[in-house]
């Protein structure tokens, strides 16, 4: 019988050291997952090796070998490159909406050629896809107009993607 029992304490003594361990495991299971919750992101998958750093309007206008597209989807319309390059160019003179476009043109292409990973910047890219939409029509676009101005309007969603073509959201900037 004490043999039994000495025996039935070893078990009981394992199995407590087994539960511990599971425990441990469990608890620090949950606080990778808190902590992966409480950013909203997931971890990001491996950017691709080419890209190490972001570009600005600027640069993309003036090389347009380096764009990985032909043609780009802006607000529902199509542009080739020529033709977006050609809106990029153009001065804003009072157009809002030329101030925004080349901000949003960069930002497609740096997300299509070096950040997929960044995710925080497609709420922006999205919104200012929309709001290129609703205000093409409404052309020119004033500076002090409700379009422009105000929480999440135009001049919000393009300091957004300024920052980030910049490189001060993702990746640093090359230029």
């Amino acid at each position: 019988m004490k043999t039994t029992r000495v025996m039935g304490k070893e078990k009981t003594m394992k199995s407590k050291k087994v539960l511990a361990v599971l425990l441990v495991v469990l608890v620090l299971g949950l606080l990778a997952l808190s902590s992966a919750s409480a950013t909203g992101c997931p971890p990001p998958p491996t950017k691709p090796p080419k890209c190490v750093c972001m570009r600005t309007p600027g640069y993309w206008k003036n090389h347009p070998e380096a764009w990985p597209v032909d043609a780009i989807t802006i607000g529902g319309v199509t542009y080739s490159k020529d033709m977006a390059i050609g809106i990029m160019n153009e001065p804003v003179g009072g157009d809002k909406f030329r101030t925004l476009f080349p901000a949003l043109i960069a930002a497609e292409l740096n997300v299509s050629e070096c950040t997929p990973w960044c995710g925080r910047i497609y709420v922006a890219i999205d919104a200012a896809r929309d709001w290129v939409a609703d205000n093409a029509g409404s052309r020119p676009v004033k500076a002090n107009s409700p379009a422009w101005q105000g929480k999440e309007s135009g001049e919000y969603w393009y300091e957004k993607l300024d920052s980030y073509n910049n490189g001060f959201e993702c990746e640093p900037a090359c230029d």
